[in-house]
């Protein structure tokens, strides 16, 4: 029985693939703000989905 190891490439392609939140970390006055956050891997890129008008699409 032959089995063959996953590349460190496809590795992270099978990982991002999967639906998951994220969370983003910032600091303000010296206090973290963690925020869940929804993406999706289009193969190539990782898109983030935020509403215009907040904290998050700032960064």
């Amino acid at each position: 029985m032959s089995s063959m190891a996953m590349s460190e490439e496809e590795e992270i392609d099978s990982f991002l693939s999967v639906p998951r939140i994220a969370r983003m970390a910032t600091i303000d006055n010296g206090k973290p703000h963690v925020v869940p956050l929804w993406y999706y891997f289009d193969g190539t890129n990782i898109v983030l989905t935020v509403t215009k008008d907040t904290k998050k699409a700032e960064i």
